[in-house]
């Protein structure tokens, strides 16, 4: 009984993060929303978020992953780019908040509605920048 408190707070930590799942447990009109839209796409590994599932793949050696709805409708794309793809006002926002920190990850992510915003990873936060370079968000 006085294991209870800590039970319940490790299933609903783990019902909050992505789920690894098995192709053969994706729908089909999720794995149609892939195939559509990512024909080339390989080495495709599968994670349940909530009511939408992820897919991380690789297309021609580019890192890739989408998240879809059950309808297999595509919610957001998110695809790691180059430094020289990333808005020059966000490299600099970085050079000056983070000097001599290297930039772990570099994505650029497409919604649904058509908004990008580029994502920078360093020292465990993501930071969100709007196409100006702009910060809008840090995780």
């Amino acid at each position: 009984m006085k294991h209870l408190p800590l039970i319940l707070a490790v299933t609903l930590a783990t019902g909050l993060f992505a789920q690894s799942v098995p192709a053969s447990k994706v729908p089909k009109a999720v794995q149609s929303g892939l195939t559509a839209k990512f024909p080339k796409a390989t080495v495709v590994k599968w994670d349940k978020e909530g009511n939408d599932f992820e897919a991380s793949f690789s297309v021609e050696n580019r890192s890739i992953s989408i998240l879809l709805n059950a309808k297999g409708e595509i919610l957001e794309t998110e695809e790691e780019i180059a430094a020289n793809m990333v808005p020059a006002a966000a490299l600099a926002y970085m050079q000056k908040n983070y000097p001599k920190t290297t930039i772990k990850e570099m994505a650029k992510i497409t919604r649904q509605n058509g908004e990008v915003v580029y994502e920078l990873e360093v020292k465990g936060k993501d930071l969100l920048f709007d196409t100006n370079g702009n910060l809008v968000k840090k995780n």
